[in-house]
C-alpha cells in the first residue's frame, strides 16, 4: 500500500500578509532613519562651511585700518550684506559694526564718559536656505526668531582703537530699553536699527544686554530716520513708523457699519532722531503671544451656531486716533479690524499680526488687549428679520458686553452668548430708572400648578452684570401654553411683578423679551 505525505511546511495567505506587512514597515522605518540622517548631515555640511565662511570674514576684516572697520554705507570697507559660495553651497553674509560704550570707564547714560565710542563690535551672521533669499530687512526680523534659528551662524568680535586710546566721538547714541507690561526687563529682547530714509542696510542687529538695552553708538545725525524693530521668543513684534503728515497721514482700514473707512492715527512709536553728541532714549513695551478662541452658542451650551457675522477689532495698539473720520470715535486705534464669521461649528480663532509682517498666517497667534465686536448680523437666513438675540461675551469685560479683555500670554476660550429667538424661553433684562443694568436682582418664575405638583414650575436666577437674566435654567422646560409668573426684586429697589392676568404664556416658537425698570424703594 502506498502513502502520501502531505506538506506541512507552507506558509498561509495571513502570514504573507503578516510577513508583508512587517517588512513594509522596517523598509519604511529605515527609509525615514536613511532620510533624517542624510539631512543631518547635509545640515552639518552646510554649517561646517558657514563657521568658516564666518571666521574667514573676520579674519579678513582684522587686517583693516581702525577706521575702515565700518560697513562702507557709513564710509567704512565692510560690505554689510554680500552672497558667498563654498563647495558649492550658497551662503549670505551680513555683518554688522557697532561703537561699544564700555561701562569700566563710565557710560554715556549716566553722564560719566564724554568719549563713549570705546570700542567696535563686529558680528558676523551666516545663513542659508530659507533665510538665504529674504531681503536684508525680512532676514533681520527673522534672525532671532524660528526662520531663521537653524539656518544660521553667528560670531562677535571687539576691535580696539590702535593703541587703546579713545578718540573724539561723532553722531549720536541711541538708547532702547525693552520692558514688558508689568515693567520688567525683557532681557531676551533683540533689536534691529534701519536707518530707513538713506539705507535698509541695518545699523544695529543685535540683542539685548542684561538690563534690556540696546546702545545704538555713534548713529549719525538725522531726524526721524531710524526704524527700530524689537522682537523676543514669544512676543509680539513691535516696530517704529514714520511721523505722519497733513499731506501723507498713515491709517488704518476699519469696518464701520458695512464699509471700509481709512482712520487716521498718530503712532504710538516713532522713528528716532538722533543728533550730534547727544543721547536719545526710548522705551518699548511688549506684550507676550496670547489666543483668543470664540464659540457662539445658546444660554445653555447645548447648540452652537455657524455663519454668525460680526465685526471685531483690538490687539495692539497702533496709535492715537487723530478724529478725522467721525465714523470712529474710539480713541485708540488697533492692529486688527476685521469682519469675521463663526464657522459651521460656531467656532472662530481670532489671529493677529503678531510678528508685525503685514499679513495674518499660521505663524500668528493673538496680540494681547482689548478686543471688541460690533455690527452682529443675526439675520443668519435673510428674511428680514434676526434670529437672534446677542447677549453677552463669557467671560468678557463688565462694563461693555460685547468686549473681551485679552490678557498677555493668556489663553482665553470665550463664549458668545446668543439667544435663540425662535425657540420657547423668557429673555428679562433688569434696569433702574436711568437705564443702567442691575446686578444680583432676583428673578423668580413659576407657574400656578400645585407645590406638590412634580411637573410645577419654580425656579430663581439673579441677573448677571448686564442686567439680563434666561429661562429656562438647564433643569426644566416652558411648556408651552402655560402661563408663568414673573416677579424680580432686587435690593434697594421695589418689586416687580407680572403675575395672574399679567402672566405670559408661552407660545411655540417663540421667544419673550421683557425690559423690566425697578424704582428704588422710598
Amino acid at each position: 500500500m502506498m502513502y502520501i505525505q502531505k506538506n506541512k511546511k507552507g506558509f498561509t495567505i495571513i502570514e504573507g500578509l503578516i510577513a508583508l506587512t512587517i517588512f513594509i514597515i522596517l523598509v519604511t522605518v529605515f527609509y525615514k532613519i536613511f532620510s533624517q540622517s542624510a539631512t543631518h548631515l547635509g545640515d552639518a555640511k552646510q554649517r561646517r562651511a558657514a563657521v568658516a565662511l564666518a571666521n574667514e570674514r573676520m579674519e579678513h576684516y582684522r587686517n583693516f585700518a581702525y577706521d575702515n572697520v565700518e560697513v562702507t554705507t557709513k564710509g567704512g570697507d565692510i560690505v554689510a550684506d554680500e552672497n558667498a559660495t563654498m563647495n558649492d553651497m550658497n551662503f549670505r553674509i551680513i555683518t554688522s559694526v557697532n561703537l561699544v560704550d564700555d561701562p569700566l570707564d563710565g557710560t554715556i547714560i549716566d553722564g560719566t564718559d564724554p568719549i563713549w565710542n570705546d570700542y567696535k563690535r563686529v558680528s558676523v551672521t551666516v545663513v542659508w536656505d530659507a533665510c538665504n533669499n529674504m531681503s536684508a530687512y525680512d532676514r533681520g526680523i527673522a534672525e532671532y526668531g524660528d526662520v531663521c534659528s537653524s539656518k544660521r551662524v553667528r560670531i562677535v568680535s571687539q576691535f580696539v582703537p590702535p593703541g587703546g586710546l579713545e578718540v573724539s566721538p561723532s553722531g549720536g547714541v541711541l538708547s532702547v530699553n525693552v520692558l514688558d507690561e508689568d515693567a520688567h526687563i525683557v532681557d531676551t529682547a533683540h533689536i534691529t536699527i534701519y536707518d530707513n530714509v538713506r539705507d535698509q542696510t541695518p545699523f544695529a542687529n543685535e540683542p539685548v544686554s542684561s538690563d534690556g538695552n540696546l546702545l545704538y553708538v555713534g548713529a549719525p545725525a538725522c531726524e526721524g530716520c531710524y526704524e527700530v524693530t524689537v522682537e523676543a521668543d514669544g512676543y509680539e513684534v513691535i516696530r517704529t513708523e514714520r511721523k505722519p503728515t497733513e499731506s501723507n497721514p498713515i491709517t488704518q482700514t476699519i469696518p464701520i457699519n458695512g464699509s471700509n473707512e481709512d482712520v487716521a492715527y498718530h503712532p504710538r512709536y516713532l522713528h528716532q532722531n538722533v543728533a550730534d553728541g547727544e543721547l536719545t532714549t526710548m522705551t518699548f513695551v511688549i506684550h507676550k503671544k496670547s489666543e483668543l478662541n470664540i464659540v457662539a452658542e445658546d444660554p445653555l451650551g447645548t447648540e452652537n451656531y455657524g455663519g454668525i457675522n460680526f465685526s471685531a477689532r483690538g490687539g495692539r495698539v497702533l496709535g492715537t486716533n487723530l478724529g478725522e473720520n467721525p465714523l470712529y470715535t474710539e480713541p485708540d486705534v488697533y492692529n486688527f479690524n476685521k469682519d469675521v464669521t463663526t464657522d459651521g461649528r460656531g467656532e472662530l480663532e481670532i489671529r493677529t499680526d503678531t510678528d508685525n509682517d503685514g499679513d495674518i498666517d499660521s505663524n500668528d497667534k493673538t496680540n494681547a488687549g482689548p478686543f471688541t465686536f460690533f455690527d452682529f448680523d443675526l439675520d443668519t437666513d435673510d428674511d428680514g428679520s434676526d434670529e437672534y438675540v446677542f447677549w453677552k461675551f463669557a467671560p468678557g469685560i463688565d462694563t461693555n458686553a460685547s468686549q473681551i479683555g485679552l490678557e498677555s500670554d493668556t489663553t482665553i476660550d470665550a463664549k458668545m452668548i446668543l439667544v435663540d429667538k425662535e425657540k420657547e424661553g423668557i429673555f428679562l433684562t433688569i434696569i433702574d430708572n436711568d437705564g443702567n443694568p442691575i446686578e444680583n436682582a432676583t428673578a423668580h418664575v413659576y407657574d400656578d400648578k400645585d407645590i406638590l405638583d412634580p411637573d410645577k414650575y419654580n425656579v430663581q436666577i439673579q441677573s448677571d452684570v448686564y442686567g439680563k437674566v434666561f429661562f429656562p435654567d438647564d433643569s426644566d422646560e416652558l411648556i408651552v401654553g402655560d402661563k408663568y409668573n414673573i416677579e424680580i426684586g432686587a435690593a434697594g429697589f421695589d418689586t416687580e411683578s407680572f403675575v395672574d392676568a399679567d402672566a405670559v404664556e408661552i407660545e411655540q416658537d417663540t421667544l419673550i423679551e421683557k425690559e423690566v425698570i425697578l424704582t428704588p424703594s422710598t
